[in-house]
């Protein structure tokens, strides 16, 4: 029962940490560079505003903060900055995620069948 787990551990270790290095230092940083969250919640302000028949000239910084706060849609979040939700739609830059994607898969499907010959 010991080596079963060893090589499950040892397996997850040869998947999982190439994958977590090539998320953290490509996929991260693209999405932390999109500004969807931004531009949603500035939308949304924006619609706020014109059902309200007000302006977005407001009086202090505070003032447009708790605006757009309050008018960011549901599931915007600090954590939405993270993920692909902050990619407009649209961006080229979601080819990163999707490629992402594959090389996972097609990486782990190598790893299972070296795995398996061995």
């Amino acid at each position: 029962m010991t080596l079963c787990f060893q090589k499950i551990k040892k397996n997850s270790k040869q998947i999982f940490f190439p994958l977590a290095l090539v998320a953290l230092f490509v996929l991260l940083p693209v999405n932390i560079l999109g500004q969807g969250v931004k531009q949603g919640v500035l939308s949304s302000a924006a619609a706020a505003a014109k059902a309200s028949n007000s302006s977005l000239a407001f009086h202090s910084p505070a003032e447009a903060k708790a605006a757009a706060k309050a008018a960011a849609p549901p599931g915007f979040t600090s954590f939405s900055r993270f993920t692909l939700t902050n990619l407009p739609q649209g961006s080229p830059l979601h080819w990163f995620a999707f490629a992402f994607v594959y090389l996972s898969t097609f990486w782990t499907l190598f790893l299972l069948r070296r795995y398996n010959r061995a």
